[in-house]
Parts: C-alpha cells; sequence; structure tokens
C-alpha cells in the first residue's frame, strides 16, 4: 500500500507570489525537478520581472492616455471659445381682432417692443388700459388703440 500524497503543486497554483518555500515545496512533491533548483527560481523570477513589466507599461499607456486627454480638452477649450446663447426670441402671438382683452405678450406684439420695455412702460405709468385679473395683467384694447391713434395725431412737444 502506497501512502496518500497530495496532488502536486505547480507553478501556476502558487501564483504569483513565488518564494523559496513554495519552490521547495514544488521540488519535494514533485521529483522530475531535482536538480533543477536554479532553474526554477530562474524562471519564477523572470515570470515576475515580465509581470511588473507589464504593470508598468499598462500605468505608463494609461497615464499617457490621460495626458492625451487633457491635451485634448484643453486644445478644444482654446480652439472654442465659449459663447453666450443667444436670447430665447418667442414667436409673435396673433392678435385676435374680437378680443377686448390683450395679454401682455400681445401687446409687445402690437407694439412691436420688447416685454421689458413693456413692463418699463408700464411701471412708469405711460400704458392706459391696464386692468389686473387674478395674478395677470392684461390691456383693454380699444383704450389701447384710441391712445395710438393720439399719439400719431399729436406732434411731439419739444
Amino acid at each position: 500500500m502506497t501512502p496518500k500524497s497530495s496532488p502536486p503543486v505547480s507553478l501556476k497554483a502558487v501564483g504569483k507570489k513565488i518564494d523559496k518555500a513554495s519552490l521547495k515545496k514544488v521540488k519535494d512533491e514533485v521529483p522530475l525537478f531535482a536538480g533543477l533548483d536554479d532553474y526554477i527560481l530562474d524562471q519564477a523570477i523572470r515570470e515576475k520581472e515580465e509581470a511588473a513589466t507589464a504593470d508598468k507599461a499598462k500605468a505608463k499607456e494609461k497615464a499617457l492616455e490621460k495626458k492625451k486627454k487633457t491635451a485634448l480638452k484643453t486644445k478644444q477649450h482654446a480652439v472654442e471659445p465659449k459663447t453666450k446663447r443667444a436670447p430665447k426670441v418667442k414667436k409673435a402671438q396673433p392678435l385676435d381682432p374680437d378680443a377686448i382683452l390683450l395679454s401682455v405678450a400681445e401687446m409687445c406684439t402690437l407694439l412691436k417692443i420688447s416685454r421689458a420695455t413693456l413692463v418699463r412702460m408700464d411701471n412708469a405709468g405711460k400704458l392706459p388700459g391696464r386692468i389686473k385679473l387674478g395674478g395677470s395683467v392684461r390691456f383693454h384694447r380699444q383704450t389701447v388703440e384710441t391712445w395710438l391713434q393720439g399719439l400719431i395725431a399729436t406732434p411731439p412737444s419739444a
């Protein structure tokens, strides 16, 4: 009867961490390597060095890619200056000829002025026919049209 022995330990089973103790275990369990101490040790050292070299190469490659991306971003920012967005321009509201009250947008369309100018004129009290309904502001159409006709009829004062 032969005693049961543990399965032989291979270099792959030992993994990346190969030291003298694990090499001795390999040599003891596998008589094939008897007398080849230097060969096994040299091979293990070579494998370690190759792995380290490959890791260094990967690290250098990643660093180089990162530098390229940073340089590309910097170059793009230098070439393409940041531009301000164009202000949003709302489409002119079609005026309903039967409407009694005009909204702020319709009033802007009628006078061909911006909303900011309309608000400024309203705060200065220059616009007639202002009506506040709930939270919204409306303008009485007939009052505004009469006011506009009056501006045309009278010559501007100097």
